[in-house]
Order: C-alpha cells, then structure tokens, then sequence
C-alpha cells in the first residue's frame, strides 16, 4: 500500500480523466452504431427486406420502345438473364414465363358472377414471398393455383365493387371462392377449376404455377414458347450504385421505385459504417493518450521506480499497480458505455415495434464491447511492463 501511494503522487488525474471521457465517447459510439445496425437487422430476409429496408429482389424489363405500327421484341433471352444472375451483387436470376395463350377467369359469389380476361404468368416457386402448400400444377389433376398482387384486392375492394354494388372481400374469403379458368389459343379451348391460393406483396403480377404456364403453351400457343419481357433477381447487395449502371448499359429498367430506395439503403449503410469507424477512431485515440500519460508518468516516476527494483520489487509487481490502475478506468468506462447503450435500445425499440420491427438481444453487443475494452487493457497492460523492464 505505500509502495502505491509513493507512485501515485506522479499521476496527473487531469490526463487520466480525459482518456475515460474519451474512450467512454467512442465505445458509446461504436455501441449504439453497432445495437442500432443489428436492431434494424433482425428482421433481415424477411418478406425478402434488407436490413435497411431494400428490396432484396429486383424485378427488370427490357426499357419500352413505342410502336404505333405492330409490336417490336421487348424479351430478354436466356444469355441475358445468365448474363443478370452472374453479376457480382445478383444470388440468381428467373424469368417471368408468359402465357401465349388467352385466358378468362370467371367467379360466382354471393349471387353474383362476373368474368374477364387476365394474363398468367409462370414463376419459379424459390422467387415468391409466399409459399402456399398447393402450389404446383398436374395434368392428371388439374387446378389452376394463382397468386395475385395484394394490390389488385384493395383496387377491386375500393374501386370496382362499390360502382357496381358488388360485395366487399377479404383474402381468407377470395381465397375461398371457386374459379372458373378457360384457356383458349391453337383453336382449342380447356376449362379447369382455379383457386387463388394467396396474395403477394413483391410480384406485380398474377403469378401461377411455372408447370402450368409450360403446360399449356405446349397446348394452346399458336407459335413456340413466347420470350420472357421480365426478370427477377435475387439480389446479396440492394444497394450496389453498380445495378443502375448495369441495367442502363444493358437497356434494362427497374419496376417500381427500388432503384431510389436502394440508393437510400446504401447511403445509409455508409453512414452506419463512417459512424462505427469514428467511434473506433476516437477509442483508438483515446488508447493513444493513455499509453504516452503512461510513458510520461513512467518516465517521471523513473527514479522512484528505480529505487523500488534496487530494493528488490519485480518490475512485475511494479506494473501490476499501474495495470490495475488501467483496468479500473476500463471497467467503469465499460460499464456506463454498455449501460447507456442498453438505455438507448430500450428507447428505440417502442418506435421500431410501431413500424412492425422487432429488436435483437442487447447482450451481443456488451459481450464485443467488453471485449474490445478488454484488448485494450492487455495492450496497455504490454506498454506498461515493457516500458519498466526497460528502467530495471
């Protein structure tokens, strides 16, 4: 105890004091940066979202070229769309398989019956956000499952029924309803039982089984399988700046407004990132003016220090003493950083809960804070007995 308090008469407080404020500043940072990100993340993959809330799936479309006088190709072909999915920020790539064939769906319900024609078409069942049990399609068992746009229900129920005195629907009720579905093309004509089997969120199409639509190409198109006009990507890197330069070099756009919410999405990743690595540069910082207050303060405790070792203390008894001195700073900076951190996710979580966001565990990011304050302290702890076995 007398050895400590004749060394402690050299330590300058003022020195010590402001390697904790430092310190505390950037392991706050760098928690609440950390805790935010992983808060955002939880629901990551979830009705295919980023963290940051971009689409992870893209669907493209050859731009449109006007024609007033026939049609013009606007398909993609399969060298393209092997050309999509091999792109570095793409998992993959599925057309859109198109009917060539007509269809009308007709519906009896509640008294009342209506058909229209519709267009199908086929998607990959690895590229839907929904995944019904029957979804698939038999020739020996015929039904026709199809997947609409959550979209189409709210124009039907806030615009088509309330002009024509129909009933208003829900999904559980649509999806109860029997079809009526009659392809025609080639001169013939088939009707088979439909089921619309679930409501999509991410497809701006009607969506059927890709068995089907192959099916009844085969059938009903007068000509051979019609060119995809549409794609969809899986995409590892929604907000890569290189998609939009891809797709306009290739003659390529984006449905829907993912583009500008991709860019936000990146933009902030970059901000998340920047205010981590500021975080780290201030704890590193602060590391930095603890090690040379050290080396000072060894320097000017160097007689001092030299006569305790004369009278037979290790310098690794001495180290011990400024090393405990350093763990205790440590420790009461992890524990306010930690539980402030804790403090601020609890103060966040209410606003993510009413976006329909859940929260990650707290306890991650306290176990790598503390970490990180713990190799901070061993490297400190290095300095110190290296710079006193240089006096011994």
């Amino acid at each position: 105890m007398m050895v400590w308090k004749l060394l402690r008469t050299n330590i300058n407080h003022w020195q010590i004091g402001a390697y904790a404020v430092a310190n505390l500043v950037g392991l706050l940072i760098v928690g609440i940066a950390l805790q935010f990100y992983r808060d955002v993340s939880q629901d990551a993959g979830r009705d295919g979202e980023d963290p940051f809330g971009a689409a992870r799936y893209m669907v493209v479309s050859r731009k449109t070229q006007p024609s007033f006088f026939g049609g013009t190709e606007q398909g993609i072909t399969a060298a393209e769309i092997g050309d999509l999915a091999g792109q570095p920020w793409s998992d993959g790539a599925a057309p859109f398989i198109p009917a060539g064939f007509d269809v009308t769906v007709g519906l009896s319900f509640g008294g009342h019956g209506f058909s229209t024609a519709l267009f199908f078409e086929g998607i990959p069942e690895g590229y839907l956000d929904i995944r019904p049990q029957d979804w698939g399609f038999d020739p020996e068992d015929p039904e026709v499952t199809i997947i609409l746009p959550r979209d189409y229900l709210a124009l039907y129920n806030f615009g088509f029924a309330p002009a024509r005195g129909l009933p208003i629907l829900d999904e559980t009720t649509v999806s109860m309803a029997p079809l009526k579905v009659t392809v025609s093309g080639n001169g013939l004509s088939q009707s088979l039982p439909g089921r619309i089997v679930g409501f999509s969120s991410r497809l701006n199409t009607i969506a059927v089984p890709e068995e089907f639509v192959r099916w009844a190409n085969k059938r009903f198109s007068p000509t051979t399988e019609p060119s995809p006009n549409r794609v969809i990507t899986r995409l590892h890197d929604p907000g890569n700046p290189e998609i939009s330069r891809y797709l306009e070099s290739k003659g390529l756009e984006e449905s829907g407004d993912g583009e500008a919410q991709g860019r936000l999405c990146h933009f902030l990743r970059i901000t998340t990132g920047a205010v981590m690595a500021i975080g780290i540069l201030i704890c590193l910082l602060s590391v930095g003016l603890l090690i040379l207050s050290i080396f000072l303060l060894l320097q000017k405790s160097r007689p001092t220090l030299a006569g305790l070792i004369n009278l037979g203390y290790s310098p690794n008894e001495l180290s011990g003493y400024y090393i405990r001195l350093i763990l205790i700073v440590n420790l009461s900076v992890t524990l306010l950083a930690t539980t402030a951190t804790a403090v601020a996710s609890g103060l966040w979580e209410t606003k993510l809960s009413a976006l329909g966001m859940g929260s990650a565990s707290v306890w991650p990011t306290i176990g790598i804070m503390t970490a990180a304050m713990l190799s901070l302290t061993l490297l400190s702890g290095m300095v110190v007995r290296r710079v006193i076995r240089k006096i011994w």
